[in-house]
């Protein structure tokens, strides 16, 4: 006979699971809360926008005659819910009307618009002979007129090795509203020759370094090499691959390639069998298997 320890009660007429019968409780309680209007949703923020709250929906204090046309007064906006990234120094220093120089007040925000991790704030001063609306940033911008945190971004994701999507994935758990990929892709066009730069910069010194720590005239190093996709003999067909030469005396990295099969531009030209333009093709790679041969160095 069946061992039915394990199960709790019956949900939908079948014998379920303690995990079962506590999800079915969850979800009972959740759309309860629905129906009696009491729903508190901690990432609410890509949903469809609720009511404002009582201390900001107060509008017999505002007068609109004098709100800029690309500013928009009601709840149209979700600038009061989820978190933000700040630079409260920048922010400090920005809280002062344009016009007449009167303190503002954060309360006052009648319009966010967003610039991936930062954002403009729209206060309105509360001078009553003023009423001007000051734009207010959130963080401190580049001289290309991007904001800096943005740049951050990017580069905390490739540090940390990761993609768009777990970088996004990380900020709605923490309720900040996430970036978009195109914010992040137009960025690393900006930063990533950069990087390349200085990469190839170090591996200079270090090849001159572990030189100088050689009894010969010659480099002695550690060779390896990697691909996504490696493992058993059977998943040998990753599109890119990555090389490095590690110096025995210094242990630093003295040369390093990247080695690719695929370039998004060609692909997109040749899916629509058109002509490639001129572009810096990133395939500079064509042998079938990376387990037959390795050239990057």
């Amino acid at each position: 006979m069946a061992d039915d320890s394990k199960y709790v009660r019956r949900v939908r007429g079948k014998l379920a699971s303690r995990g079962r019968t506590s999800k079915a409780d969850r979800m009972r309680q959740y759309n309860k809360h629905i129906e009696n209007g009491t729903e508190v949703n901690e990432h609410d923020y890509c949903q469809n926008q609720q009511a404002r709250p009582e201390e900001f929906t107060n509008a017999s204090n505002m007068d609109i005659r004098h709100i800029g046309e690309n500013v928009e007064v009601g709840s149209s906006k979700p600038w009061f819910q989820g978190r933000r990234v700040v630079e409260l120094d920048v922010l400090a220093r920005s809280m002062n009307c344009e016009k007449c120089n009167s303190w503002l007040r954060l309360s006052d925000i009648v319009d966010e618009v967003v610039y991936g991790m930062a954002s403009y704030l729209y206060i309105t001063c509360q001078n009553s002979v003023c009423r001007h609306i000051s734009l207010v940033p959130t963080g401190k911008k580049s001289s290309k007129r991007g904001f800096d945190i943005n740049y951050k971004v990017y580069l905390a994701m490739i540090n940390a090795g990761m993609g768009p999507s777990h970088v996004n994935s990380f900020l709605t758990g923490c309720n900040i509203p996430p970036v978009d990929e195109s914010t992040l892709r137009k960025k690393q066009k900006e930063l990533a020759p950069i990087i390349i730069n200085a990469a190839e910069t170090s591996c200079k010194s270090a090849q001159i370094e572990e030189l100088e720590c050689s009894s010969s005239n010659e480099l002695e190093g550690s060779f390896d090499a990697g691909w996504q996709k490696r493992g058993s003999a059977w998943s040998y067909n990753s599109q890119t691959g990555h090389s490095s030469l590690i110096g025995v005396n210094t242990g630093k990295v003295v040369e390093f390639d990247v080695r690719s099969k695929n370039c998004s531009v060609c692909s997109y030209y040749q899916g629509r069998n058109e002509t490639t333009p001129q572009h810096e093709c990133n395939a500079n790679w064509t042998v079938r298997l990376w387990s037959q041969t390795w050239r990057a160095l």
